[in-house]
């Protein structure tokens, strides 16, 4: 029983520690910002470029064929989105794979787990020695892969912020301003602090809905069969709800690893997470309307975040 005891204050001990021992001195963070801003710019004019030369040939396509210009740029822009979204979101699994074992033994806790090692000796019992086995060199390269991914996020968000008042503006216009600051901050302060585990989770939750939400607005933009776009939407629909108002909070509350944390960090994290739960009800609203008016034999097919797509 003391054994047990003891290992759980080391437990603990490791779970303060690392977050003192791997905070980013500020040299570190000023060269991750400047390198962020300098690739969002060149994500911007590769953006461009892509509208030029991808999306213009595309338009010619049988399946594809789209005429109002208006249409076109909603369809590129889309389409932009949807790559970017499915990228990440494979990126970010191939990032996790290795230490999904880990998270199911200390949730999604930031630790250094080469501290366990005076716990793995022939007294630790069986969940600890399935603990020490996150000291592996898979689980070593996969943490430089999760910071890889934070790092992608950062410039995807800083070219999204400058996108989003390039775009016509939409009736959530200040709504997304505002989600793409909140992203922007999460991202740099689970980086730099660095508290990567919780709010990777929190990003993949993202990733997962927008995939479908922006599929669904191809087939829709591009005149496919009303079945088909309609059976993504639901899915889309089933999979926002799912991930963006059950498991959200789940993950953000029952999982979360802010708590542990000065309360500063912790109320830094918190506050910004609850907006975005916010907006993820105000944008279930806007689903449910459709629902409502698809129910109600009205067209599901219309972006109900624009002011006006009639004539499209």
């Amino acid at each position: 029983m003391t054994t047990v005891a003891s290992q759980s204050s080391q437990l603990s001990a490791a779970f303060s520690r690392v977050q003192e021992d791997q905070t980013l001195p500020q040299s570190h963070i000023i060269s991750f910002l400047a390198f962020c801003a300098v690739s969002a710019c060149v994500l911007l004019m590769l953006r461009k470029a892509f509208f030029r030369v991808v999306c213009s040939s595309l338009f010619t396509h049988p399946l594809i064929s789209i005429s109002k210009w208006r249409v076109r740029i909603k369809f590129q822009e889309t389409l932009w989105f949807f790559l970017f979204y499915s990228c990440s979101f494979a990126f970010g699994l191939y990032s996790a794979l290795p230490q999904l074992q880990c998270w199911l033994q200390v949730g999604f806790h930031d630790v250094d787990f080469a501290q366990f090692a005076p716990l793995c000796g022939a007294g630790a019992d069986e969940s600890m020695r399935a603990l020490c086995q996150c000291t592996s060199i898979d689980h070593m390269q996969s943490r430089f892969w999760i910071r890889a991914y934070f790092v992608s996020q950062m410039i995807f968000y800083m070219h999204a912020l400058i996108v989003v008042f390039e775009e016509e503006r939409r009736k959530d216009f200040y709504v997304m301003v505002g989600h793409h600051v909140i992203t922007l901050f999460v991202v740099f302060l689970s980086y730099t602090w660095p508290i990567l585990n919780g709010a990777f989770a929190v990003l993949m939750l993202h990733d997962a809905a927008d995939i479908l939400l922006y599929l669904a607005k191809l087939l829709h933009y591009s005149k496919q069969r009303d079945a088909v776009t309609t059976s993504v939407f639901v899915l889309f629909a089933v999979m926002f709800f799912t991930t963006r108002i059950l498991l959200f909070p789940y993950v953000v509350i029952v999982h979360g690893t802010w708590l542990a944390l000065p309360l500063w960090v912790a109320c830094a994290m918190y506050f910004p997470l609850f907006g975005l739960y916010c907006m993820h009800i105000y944008w279930f609203s806007l689903i449910c309307k459709m629902i409502k008016r698809a129910v109600a034999k009205k067209d599901l097919q219309k972006d109900i975040r624009s002011d006006d797509e009639d004539e499209e």
